[in-house]
């Protein structure tokens, strides 16, 4: 549709469809809490906690437990 105003020509705004997406239900997200952060002093520390051994990735590691290998 063309309008005519005092010598200006103006087209109407064209509609424009858009496409929904579908609302996807998805299975809620569960967050695990964070472990405390734990520390031991020694090795001695580790025993007495009933935590050995004690691996790399679990909470409380650290190199300074590891042994120092001398070739």
């Amino acid at each position: 549709m063309t309008e005519k105003k005092a010598g200006v020509v103006t087209e109407a705004p064209k509609k424009v469809e858009t496409k929904k997406e579908p609302i996807v239900e998805t299975e809620p997200v569960v967050v695990e809490e964070p472990e405390e952060y734990v520390s031991y002093k020694n090795c001695s520390a580790v025993r007495a906690a009933g935590k050995t051994p004690l691996l790399e990735g679990e909470p409380g590691y650290s190199t300074k437990l590891d042994r120092i290998v001398m070739e």
